[in-house]
């Protein structure tokens, strides 16, 4: 049960009924509900809670006369289930989560460090530096439950998502608090307290969701951003990869499906775009929004914003028909994956240094690169050619495994066919059966074949030798 349903004891139109006909309501006053909050609110979770068949552990301890400990095993024990599920945390190799009496005692804030770092949006600089913002964001989340710039069912809010961040916190195997401070989970956890502690009770600048806006709030931001790393580090063993990657990328032939093809493209890509979001476990609402691309200078592409002292975010505009900028066309649908694929790839923390945070000429940066990251967009490129030759191929008629002749990916010393490479990649993500497209590429017979394609060298143990 989410804390608005609880907000209703606070309207002041609140009715008890008698069970005796021709009694009249009695209507609760608005000022006395106010003082019974804290009794009603933990009646009815409790009884929410017995009413649950949930068996997922949540260790908390409860004092029986400690009636916001109700709230805590009821609401609180849901938030965290639900965390510790969908980001698969038990599921961990050398981490797990943190279980619920820890998280109970961070919530109690009573081991507080002295808040010595005020410089806002930077990467963590050690473990000592992630509690400590961590446990002075949760300070400000019990703080603001006393503002009188928030609703009651924003207090809520702010406790309800502070048990969320830290439910997707995971520590190393045998340790009380020793975490991994690159872990992506970890990182967001970090942003988002950092934020807290940055805004405190001004609600829109901490707790506002707007379409097409991405913040550390969205499990998709970063998931697979180590996969990225690794295989950029692979990559620069094989030269013949980045030349691949920006023949194709380059390459307008790769766009098959004519505007006239649209209507059906659409509907058949809207279709993929559910399957992928489903198979991927997407369960964040709001992360595009339909603009124009004659209007908007970042549509159809993810921008990445940080600035020493404002908060880090992404943004994401789709024209809605899949009009791309230079007159071409690409099924609305295959767009979105191909940008959600860089929400998980992108690193999520600010591109400061702590000692960056000294220097006034940092600036906004974003993805709209004057020279384009060719190995970051290699993946979801060779994704998106894969899923709309399969387009292209049902409205034609087309057998899956043929090679259509859409055009020639052509590098300094190599050639080969679009639609080769459309079949090919098809092949690799079956074969594979991940969703993290990057650590696709990261398979030996996957990257050797792109630097052939590429015609690159290849460098091992300091001799270079030609493909």
């Amino acid at each position: 049960m989410k804390a608005d349903v609880y907000s209703g004891f606070l309207t002041g139109k609140v009715k008890a009924f008698s069970t005796s006909k021709g009694v009249p309501p009695l209507v609760l006053p608005k000022r006395l509900l106010q003082k019974a909050r804290p009794f009603m609110l933990a009646s009815a979770m409790m009884v929410t809670f017995s009413c649950r068949n949930n068996n997922a552990s949540f260790e908390g301890k409860v004092a029986p006369n400690e009636q916001d400990k109700v709230e805590l095993r009821a609401e609180w024990k849901s938030v965290y289930n639900e965390v510790v599920k969908t980001y698969h945390l038990t599921a961990l190799c050398d981490k797990e989560p943190l279980d619920g009496a820890y998280i109970e005692a961070l919530m109690k804030g009573k081991d507080v460090p002295v808040l010595t770092d005020f410089d806002f949006n930077h990467r963590i600089e050690n473990a000592e530096n992630f509690w400590e913002i961590i446990k002075n964001g949760i300070k400000v989340v019990k703080d603001v439950q006393e503002s009188p710039a928030l609703t009651l069912e924003q207090k809520n809010e702010y406790e309800l998502q502070a048990v969320k961040m830290l439910s997707q916190i995971s520590r190393i195997k045998g340790t009380e608090n020793e975490v991994d401070l690159k872990d992506y989970n970890n990182m967001k956890a970090f942003l988002y307290f950092e934020k807290v502690v940055q805004y405190s009770d001004d609600y829109d600048e901490v707790m506002e969701k707007k379409e097409g806006w991405i913040d550390e709030r969205a499990e998709v931001f970063g998931r697979y951003y180590q996969d990225y790393v690794k295989f950029e580090e692979r990559a620069m063993r094989y030269p013949g990869v980045e030349k691949f990657a920006r023949a194709l990328y380059s390459n307008n032939d790769r766009f098959m499906i004519s505007p006239q093809d649209s209507v059906a493209a659409n509907a058949i890509s809207r279709t993929m775009l559910k399957d992928w979001l489903e198979k991927n476990e997407v369960k964040d609402k709001g992360l595009w929004a339909f603009t124009k691309v004659d209007e908007d200078d970042n549509c159809n592409s993810v921008a990445f914003y940080f600035k020493g002292g404002d908060k880090l975010e992404l943004s994401l505009n789709v024209d809605a028909t899949g009009k791309l900028a230079k007159g071409d066309y690409s099924p609305v649908g295959t767009i979105l994956i191909h940008e959600l694929q860089h929400v998980m790839q992108q690193e999520p923390v600010s591109m400061e240094t702590p000692q960056d945070d000294y220097k006034e000429d940092i600036d906004v940066f974003t993805e709209t690169y004057t020279e384009c990251d060719w190995l970051a967009e290699l993946g979801p490129t060779l994704y998106s050619l894969a899923l709309e030759d399969k387009i292209y191929k049902e409205i034609h008629g087309i057998e899956a495994q043929k090679a259509v002749n859409y055009g020639t990916i052509n590098t300094d010393k190599g050639k080969v066919g679009i639609g080769e490479v459309a079949v090919w990649f098809a092949q690799m993500i079956d074969k594979y059966q991940t969703n993290s497209v990057d650590k696709i590429l990261g398979q030996k017979e996957v990257i050797e074949q792109l630097n052939r394609w590429g015609n690159g060298t290849m460098y091992v143990r300091g001799k270079t030798f030609e493909r």
